[in-house]
Order: structure tokens, then C-alpha cells, then sequence
């Protein structure tokens, strides 16, 4: 999309846009430094169980197969299991196949301190003991058996200190310790959370020779474990990102195997795993396979395909992939020009607070490019747009400071917002830059440094740069050369 945001190198006069409604005093974000490549972070989280019953599905007991495929205990299982058969009145309402009278039918309730009641009195009010009906079934086929199984595990889960041990062994830096008490603590219980962390600990060398292979093998406990609807993830665009233990390590696999880290890169095995982390519903995944498809990632490239996982998770208020869908309508990428569906997605994105969708609605409204041209309600986007850091609506927000256009004429702050943009990477801004530091306007006059930041604005793809660059090249003094030199080709580390 077209940009207009730039000084002429002279004059200083050629401002073409309209700026964004600042609070004039309102200083601009430090430059920041430049990000490191994405990177997966693996992190552990500590856990509070203190339950004594917990709710199970009679479809996943024992002789309701409740040890299906199981290699070891499965909480969110017994949580289904024991609330399934409880005493509680209000969930046998809820339940119009529930008795409350009966420990074996829906709706009855279930403590593991005393499942069957005591040799008195048993749940149910009738006096038997556990033995006199320990055979009996549900039409379900759960037993007594079942009964007695779910509240042993249970006790046992709430009464187990291994994890929390684990961790606090991690937390004092006794990894060796730790490494020990989460393998003892997943054996015990099945902890996802003890799986991940022996994977993060395998990978990173804590405790134990690097081992990535051996971290494969405990994220893959997690990420391939029995997955059912109320395990899926639940995605709040106010912290899009946030992810479970079992999204967090079906991430890192697909990572893991994207950038080759101790493995050969594979990229269709880590487009499988972000289908399976997409699958349990992380959204942020979703519009990672976007980008795959759009980008041809070892894949053919295919729009549709990138544009219904986009969809998918822009549907959710994802803003990156409603940003991305805006600006494949906008361009026509693969897909007919639309530019009313283009602001839609972009305007989206925006009142999601994306930073480069807030700067394209503002320059749509600005230049009256699809939307109604309105200087004003750019100003809005723009001045969000640049205190989000965006480079583009920074440099825009400099050249409002410059001219007086909108915005009281300010000098110092024209400079330091386009200082901003350009040492985050806008071309324009390091025109401006470059033009200001020339003419002394806005602070002091430095040759060297004009020189630089034309240059580094002709190196950045701006044409117009070229020439000044060039002619202020040629009048340096030796001093100045050498320093604008010592910049530009700083030595090796």
C-alpha cells in the first residue's frame, strides 16, 4: 500500500500527510532493540489440587471403559468419573437419568474419604456395606469396582506432594533433584505438566546432558495424550497467546521441527504437529498454517487454503490473520481485488489494536482510499498506531510535528518521533532524519550522522535518497567520514 510520509531533503517542506491527534507533550517510545528471531519459550507452572471428589462420564469407567488407552492416570477422566456418580442433589436435577439415592447412577455423589458412606450408613442413606453390591452394574456396565477405583486415585492424586516437590527442587536449582522427582511424579500420577517439564529440562541441558531426542519423547506424552472436547483450548483475545501444557508442547514439536533444533528440519512433520496444536483449538496455529500455504513453506502455495485457515482464526478476533486477510483483498493476492472486504478485515484488526492495521485504516482514511477521507479519524489511528511502535505511523506523527498541520509546529518532537521510526527500520523516517540532522533543525547539526541515515535510507530501497547521500559523501571532512565510516562498518566483534 502506498505510503506518503517523507521530507524533502532541502527544504523540509514536503509533507504530504495528516497526522494523527497527539497529546503534544506526550513523548515518543524508546527505540527499541532489535528483536531476536521468534523463539519458542517452554515454561513449567505450579498446580493446586486439593479436591476430594472430582467428576467422570460413566462412558469412561473401567467396565465403562475407564482404562482405555490410558498408560497412566488421567485427571480430567476421574474429575468426569467421580462427579458423574455423586449424592448431589442438583446435578441428579440437571440429570433426568440420575438418582441421588444410588452411588452408581448418574447424579450420585462420591467422596474418596468415604465412597460407600461408613459400616452404618453408606451414601445412600440405606445402610449397606461396600460388598453387598460391589458386582451390581449401572445400564452403563460401571460398578461398585469403578466406584472404589475412581476414589483410590483420586485420594491418591489429591494427597500427592511429587509435583509440588519437583518443582520446588527446579525452583532452588537442584536439577539433578528435579529431573528425578518429575519422572517419579509422572510414573506416579500422569502429570502433563511433569511431562513437559522432564522435555524442557531434556532439551536444555538442566540436570542432564542435552538429550533432544529424550525431550521429544516426553513432549510427545503430552501433545499424543486422550484428547476430548472439554480439553479444548480456550482462546480470549486479550491474551491470545495464553496456551495449556498440552498446546505448549504440540507448539514446541512443531518448532522443534520447522527450525531443525538438534533434529534435520522437517516441515511437513512440523506443519502435522501445528494441525494438531490447531486441532486442539490454539488459534495462534492456525494462522501459522496460513502463512505456511500463502508462503509456499515447503508446500505448494495455495490462497485458499491460507486464506480458510486466516478464517479460522480472524473469525476468532485473531488480529494477525484479520490483518493479513485485509491485505490479501486489498492487493488481489490470488484471490479478486475487494477493497470494502479489505477495510472490514483491516478495521477488525484495528479495534483488536494490531498495530499495522491501525496504521493502514489510518492512511485509508487520510488519502480517502476506500473509506471516506477524513484527516481527523486518521490522526486517531495513527497516533495509536505509533505508540504501539509501528515505524510508519511514527514517521507520520513526525511529519505533523514538523509542519503545524493539525498538531502545534514542534520541532524536537518532529525529530525524535522520526529518530524513533527510523531506528525502527522506516526508510522515510530516515530520510527525515537524515534531513533534519543536515540543517541543524529540531536539535543540533551533524553532518556525519545526516550521512549515515541518507545512506541507510538509500539501502533500504529509497531511490530518493541516492543523490543526497551521494553529494553529502563528497563534502565530508576527514573527521566526519571517518566517523559516519566507523558507523556504518562498525569492526567485528
Amino acid at each position: 500500500m502506498p505510503k506518503r510520509h517523507h521530507l524533502a531533503a532541502a527544504s523540509l517542506l514536503a509533507c504530504l500527510v495528516a497526522a494523527p491527534a497527539f497529546a503534544q507533550n506526550a513523548p515518543p517510545p524508546a527505540s527499541p532493540a532489535t528483536p531476536n528471531a521468534q523463539s519458542v519459550i517452554i515454561q513449567g507452572k505450579k498446580i493446586r489440587r486439593d479436591r476430594k471428589s472430582v467428576r467422570i462420564d460413566a462412558h469412561t469407567g473401567s467396565s465403562c471403559a475407564f482404562m482405555r488407552g490410558f498408560s497412566a492416570y488421567d485427571e480430567g477422566v476421574m474429575q468426569d468419573y467421580l462427579e458423574h456418580f455423586g449424592g448431589n442433589r442438583d446435578s441428579a436435577v440437571n440429570d433426568p437419568g440420575g438418582d441421588e439415592t444410588d452411588p452408581l447412577r448418574p447424579g450420585a455423589r462420591v467422596r474418596d474419604i468415604a465412597p460407600f458412606g461408613n459400616a452404618s450408613q453408606d451414601n445412600s442413606g440405606q445402610g449397606s456395606s461396600p460388598g453387598d453390591r460391589f458386582t451390581s452394574t449401572t445400564p452403563g456396565g460401571c460398578t461398585q469396582a469403578d466406584v472404589a477405583a475412581a476414589s483410590g486415585r483420586n485420594s491418591i492424586l489429591r494427597h500427592d506432594k511429587s509435583l509440588t516437590q519437583a518443582f520446588e527442587a527446579f525452583d532452588s536449582g537442584d536439577y539433578p533433584k528435579a529431573l528425578e522427582l518429575f519422572e517419579k511424579s509422572y510414573q506416579k500420577i500422569g502429570y502433563d505438566e511433569a511431562a513437559f517439564m522432564l522435555a524442557k529440562m531434556y532439551l536444555a541441558g538442566l540436570g542432564t546432558p542435552a538429550n533432544v531426542e529424550k525431550g521429544i519423547f516426553w513432549l510427545k506424552k503430552v501433545a499424543e495424550a486422550p484428547f476430548e472436547l472439554k480439553d479444548e483450548e480456550k482462546f480470549d483475545p486479550a491474551d491470545p497467546y495464553a496456551l495449556s501444557t498440552r498446546a505448549d508442547a504440540t507448539m514446541t514439536l512443531a518448532n522443534i521441527y520447522l527450525t531443525g533444533a538438534g533434529v534435520p528440519r522437517d516441515a511437513k512433520e512440523a506443519r502435522k504437529w501445528f494441525e494438531k496444536a490447531d486441532s486442539i483449538g490454539f488459534i495462534p496455529a492456525a494462522h501459522i498454517l496460513g502463512q505456511i500455504y500463502q508462503n509456499g513453506l515447503e508446500v505448494t502455495p495455495d490462497i485458499d487454503k491460507a486464506i480458510k485457515y486466516y478464517k479460522r482464526a480472524g473469525e476468532f478476533g485473531f488480529t494477525p490473520s484479520q490483518y493479513e486477510l485485509g491485505l490479501i483483498y486489498y492487493t488481489g493476492d490470488g484471490v479478486p481485488e475487494d477493497r470494502k472486504l479489505a477495510a472490514q478485515w483491516l478495521m477488525a484488526a484495528a479495534s483488536g489494536g494490531h498495530p499495522d492495521a491501525l496504521y493502514e485504516v489510518g492512511r485509508m482514511y487520510d488519502l480517502g482510499d476506500t473509506l471516506p477521507q477524513d484527516s481527523q479519524k486518521a490522526l486517531v489511528y495513527y497516533k495509536e498506531a505509533a505508540l504501539k511502535d509501528q515505524p510508519a505511523a511514527q514517521n507520520a506523527l513526525g511529519t505533523y510535528f514538523y509542519t503545524g498541520e493539525l498538531l502545534d509546529k514542534d520541532l524536537v518532537m518532529a525529530r525524535k518521533w522520526f529518530e524513533v521510526a527510523a531506528n525502527n527500520g522506516d526508510a522515510d523516517a530516515m530520510f527525515n532524519l537524515a534531513a533534519m540532522l543536515m540543517t541543524g533543525e529540531g536539535g543540533e547539526k551533524d553532518l556525519a550522522l545526516a550521512y549515515v541515515w541518507f545512506k541507510l535510507s538509500e539501502l533500504s530501497g529509497l531511490e530518493k535518497a541516492v543523490a543526497p547521500a551521494a553529494q553529502m559523501g563528497a563534502k565530508l571532512s576527514p573527521e566526519d567520514r571517518a566517523k559516519a565510516d566507523a558507523i556504518l562498518n562498525p569492526p567485528a566483534a
